[in-house]
């Protein structure tokens, strides 16, 4: 009852919000469209995201902006959640708002190693701040990897990045991106059990538990099918935690020769 009592309020909230988001029949609607024009007007009079973009001009729009527009709307949902949520629901949307954190570190990270990707932040920036321990002026400012991670230097983030520019040579993009998300889901899967219970953690662990397995088999095919990487190689890149899938499985996925002995 007192579960019932305590999440009650924030999942009236929340249903509350989910009345905005996009339909099946309005992606239908989307997949017709036929410009980027056509997307940004159809999003500017949706209710949910008309807010986003009622100051924009459609002639001067482009996909990277309303892509970034959308991808930080989800944090301003996030706000409004953890603003009506209560101190213990707090301490794990903390760990949850990692997640934006490392969304905006790999922007910043593609915008030092591929020139073509714009890293700017405003949009949400002076709120994010307020919850970020990022100091993003810094680390919009750093013209290497070598100075973002410096700048990085007191944070969450810092000693993982470190100890792989440290370690390993001839490190690429996905190679960080990889070492953020790793970050991520070992903290997320530690965290849990610091802040959950009987059914809550059992609901949590189930829930995280699936979505690392089935992101591990992802990438392990994609790792066969576009990049020929070796069973070793794509074995060091996968998340080292196992739910339904025994690290054994992992393994013979990996060291599968073929994309259907794979299926297989």
């Amino acid at each position: 009852m007192g579960s019932l009592i305590e999440y009650s309020g924030l999942a009236t909230k929340i249903r509350a919000m989910q009345s905005n988001l996009i339909s099946r029949e309005e992606f239908e609607e989307i997949a017709n469209l036929t410009s980027v024009a056509d997307l940004f007007l159809y999003l500017q009079k949706h209710p949910g995201y008309k807010h986003l973009f009622s100051n924009m001009d459609a002639s001067e729009i482009h996909r990277g902006d309303i892509e970034a527009f959308l991808r930080f709307s989800t944090y301003r949902d996030f706000t409004k959640i953890y603003n009506f949520a209560g101190r213990k629901q707090r301490k794990y949307l903390d760990c949850v708002f990692i997640q934006y954190e490392i969304e905006v570190l790999k922007r910043y990270l593609r915008n030092i190693l591929d020139s073509r990707e714009d890293a700017t932040l405003t949009v949400v920036r002076n709120d994010f701040e307020l919850h970020s321990k990022i100091d993003t002026k810094r680390v919009a400012e750093s013209a290497t990897v070598e100075e973002f991670i410096r700048n990085l230097e007191g944070t969450a983030y810092y000693t993982p990045l470190n100890n792989l520019q440290q370690t390993t040579p001839n490190l690429t993009l996905f190679d960080y991106e990889m070492c953020l998300d790793l970050f991520y889901f070992t903290t997320m899967w530690k965290s849990k059990d610091k802040f959950f219970k009987g059914e809550e953690l059992e609901i949590v662990t189930h829930n995280y538990g699936m979505r690392i397995d089935m992101l591990n088999i992802i990438w392990v095919y994609r790792s066969k099918k576009y990049y020929n990487l070796s069973a070793a190689q794509i074995y060091a890149f996968l998340i080292p935690i196992y739910f339904k899938l025994r690290s054994t499985e992992l393994l013979a996925l990996a060291e599968a020769e073929t994309i259907d002995s794979y299926f297989d």
